[in-house]
């Protein structure tokens, strides 16, 4: 042998032999022919100890069938690679090895071997089983932490989420998020694009968003507020390469803030309601006492006077009257308070005749008066709402007003009836027009819109009779308004007109 071939194989020896992975060389049965001294690092003590035995010794039962699969297919293809194979070391220890085995041999001399190189991984398995339970680990943080968070790469691809943001998602796990986008998710097209645009500009600004309030449409069909946070994500050189957000679901209390908006405001209605019924009643109430005062002022001087005896009468007749406008006064009262507490139970009832009722009433109470009533009802038309006994007072209190506020010496009221028809829902127009003393625009004001006004004179002829009126048809879903009987001028008379829903009677 020549000196070069002496030195190249002193050289492949000592590299066998020292090289830093496990070197074998076996043969077709896996028995070994030659080792590393690389070995005695997993508990062989002696190389020649190792020569004769067999490699699936020291392999676990369910790996050694894998093994001889793939040394047969070395035998046909002259390599193969097992990238991970559990071994058990003579000292009973566990290491994971990366396999490498070539054919060396010429199988037609019988000569086959086999070079086995077995890297050593363990280390790299025991990281990857460590990075894997932290990540298990973070996983577990993540979905017990009641915010929803989630995490996108720099094209807003998704690459996690924990389990509260998949759910609303619509996907089974978080994993499953992974290489979807929000146009892939529940929400609609419109959130999805306004998500996108808000994540290009915090990755593309470089800068965080805070407390973004967003709408979302859920997987389960609910319609959601949220308050978004979403923080650009870098790399160890400081290049943005995605985005971390997190959000909460503040549904509840934007609902709450809204309903206490909503009471705050009814709460409010209520009161200024209840201010103005007690301006008009402070107001009703002070000219029946002062009324009811001059009237017994009088008659003390009456009494004493012979010739004004007569006069004591009409004066404890003008007492009667007065104390019974105060309890008029005070039954409205109480009628309007059951209105805004009762529960609505309607019953049908026949306008036109309720109107006669009313008429027939007042004509008795007023036989003093000269008052003429003009019906004018619809023809063959006998309307019936849905109402109840409320809706007589309502009329009584019209026509009552109609009556008290007229100076004229023939009290005339035009009573009419009419039929408006609305995409086959029906209405009844009833028109009380009059001709008294009229109303000031700011008087119909108070009346209609429940307004208050520093000039207490306003209220005079908007006493709580007629707030009354506009409860009661409000409350059976109608509409009332108020115009002067002749446009151009106020004093010459007042047109009460009420529109309310009704059902044709079967044989108009």
């Amino acid at each position: 042998m020549q000196d070069e071939d002496m030195v190249n194989l002193d050289f492949f020896e000592k590299l066998f032999e020292n090289y830093p992975d496990l070197v074998f060389i076996i043969n077709a049965e896996g028995k070994f022919i030659k080792t590393s001294k690389g070995v005695m690092k997993y508990g062989v003590n002696n190389i020649d100890d190792l020569i004769g035995k067999n490699i699936f010794d020291f392999l676990k039962d369910e790996k050694k069938i894998l093994v001889q699969q793939q040394l047969k297919y070395v035998l046909s293809n002259h390599f193969t690679k097992i990238e991970r194979i559990e071994f058990e070391t003579l000292n009973g220890n566990q290491y994971f090895g990366e396999i490498t085995a070539s054919l060396i041999g010429n199988e037609s001399e019988n000569s086959v071997l086999i070079l086995v190189v077995i890297r050593d991984i363990t280390k790299h398995v025991h990281l990857e089983r460590e990075l894997k339970e932290n990540k298990k680990m973070f996983q577990l943080v993540i979905d017990n932490i009641p915010q929803y968070i989630f995490w996108k790469d720099i094209d807003s691809v998704y690459l996690g989420c924990n389990e509260n943001f998949a759910r609303v998602a619509g996907v089974e796990k978080p994993e499953h998020i992974i290489g979807k986008t929000d146009y892939d998710l529940a929400w609609k097209k419109s959130e999805a694009e306004s998500f996108y645009e808000i994540d290009r500009v915090v990755m593309e600004l470089n800068k965080p968003e805070f407390d973004v309030i967003e709408p979302q449409l859920q997987a389960d069909g609910k319609e959601a507020w949220l308050k978004t946070n979403r923080i650009p994500l870098h790399d160890s050189k400081g290049e943005v390469i995605g985005l971390l957000g997190t959000y909460e679901d503040i549904t509840k209390q934007l609902e709450s803030r809204l309903a206490l908006k909503e009471s705050e405001k009814k709460y409010k209605t209520a009161f200024n309601r209840a201010e103005f019924y007690k301006d008009i009643f402070t107001h009703d109430i002070g000219n029946i006492l002062q009324s009811i005062y001059s009237s017994v002022e009088i008659c003390r001087i009456c009494k004493d006077d012979p010739e004004k005896i007569n006069e004591l009468d009409i004066l404890l007749k003008t007492i009667e009257n007065e104390t019974n406008r105060a309890a008029r006064l005070i039954n409205n009262i109480k009628k309007l308070s059951k209105i805004d507490s009762e529960e609505k139970l309607l019953k049908s009832i026949e306008i036109h005749q309720v109107i006669r009722n009313v008429v027939h009433e007042l004509r008795i109470k007023y036989l003093h008066k000269k008052i003429i009533i003009i019906e004018e009802f619809i023809e063959k038309l006998n309307p019936v709402i849905n109402a109840n006994e409320y809706f007589e007072d309502a009329i009584y209190n019209i026509m009552l007003n109609s009556i008290k506020h007229n100076e004229s010496k023939v009290i005339k009221i035009k009573i009419r009836t009419s039929l408006l028809t609305f995409h086959n829902h029906y209405k009844v127009k009833i028109e009380f027009i009059d001709n008294g003393i009229g109303m000031l625009d700011a008087q119909k004001e108070v009346l209609l819109e429940s307004r208050n006004y520093k000039d207490k004179s306003i209220f005079k002829r908007t006493g709580i009779g007629l707030l009354l009126v506009k409860k009661i048809i409000n409350y059976f879903d109608g509409e009332i308004s108020i115009k002067n009987r002749i446009i151009s001028d106020h004093s010459k008379g007042t047109n009460f007109t009420l529109i309310i829903p009704f059902k044709l009677n079967k044989d108009y």
